[in-house]
């Protein structure tokens, strides 16, 4: 639990974050030529939201010694990823990459399945203890988004955007009281008393 909470709320704000500077980043890195690849990068940033879940719930399965769950969800998964390519392969790469968020999705229903039912720590569970990430990031997105409105130079802008991001992020933290941000100061706390010694 405490695994999906943190690793959830270190991984939304950068992907989301990622994603709503998508554009600028690839204009000024890769120059102008490159610009159709940011609706990719941004669906990737979509899918990669869902990574600490996967990795939280099958690492939990497997930690109960039930390896045989974990291969049959593998096969499931595996069987629902090559149907989606196969379905979508014909229609466009962007048909495609959205199939890779929804196979991700339905992975992700099927990793938690278990869980509910040996750990007692299902879907409403879960959704609760990711939710104040998930609502913060959204938050972040909406006010790093109106960056784009002043109109900026290319380098401002995007330096202007991880800065209102950082912040807006940090300061939404403190002031809802999320316990994960108070986790992670208090683990933070004897690395930076050393720093200062």
């Amino acid at each position: 639990r405490r695994a999906i909470r943190v690793s959830s709320y270190v991984m939304m704000p950068l992907m989301m974050g990622l994603a709503v500077c998508a554009e600028p980043f690839v204009r000024l890195l890769l120059t102008e030529k490159w610009l159709p690849c940011v609706p990719f990068l941004q669906i990737l940033c979509i899918n990669c939201v869902l990574t600490p879940l996967h990795t939280a719930n099958t690492q939990a399965i497997l930690a109960m010694g039930r390896s045989d769950i974990a291969l049959k969800l593998n096969i499931a998964k595996k069987g629902f990823g090559f149907l989606t390519v196969l379905l979508l392969t014909p229609v466009s790469v962007m048909a495609m990459a959205w199939g890779g968020v929804a196979t991700g999705f339905f992975s992700l229903l099927l990793n938690i399945l278990p869980n509910g039912r040996i750990l007692g720590y299902g879907y409403g569970q879960q959704l609760r203890d990711v939710l104040p990430a998930w609502a913060l990031s959204g938050a972040m997105f909406l006010l790093v988004r109106l960056v784009r409105l002043l109109g900026l130079p290319l380098l401002p802008e995007l330096v202007v955007m991880i800065l209102v991001g950082v912040g807006s992020f940090v300061l939404l933290s403190a002031i809802f009281r999320v316990e994960s941000f108070r986790y992670l100061l208090n683990m933070l706390k004897p690395i930076l008393n050393k720093l200062k010694r």
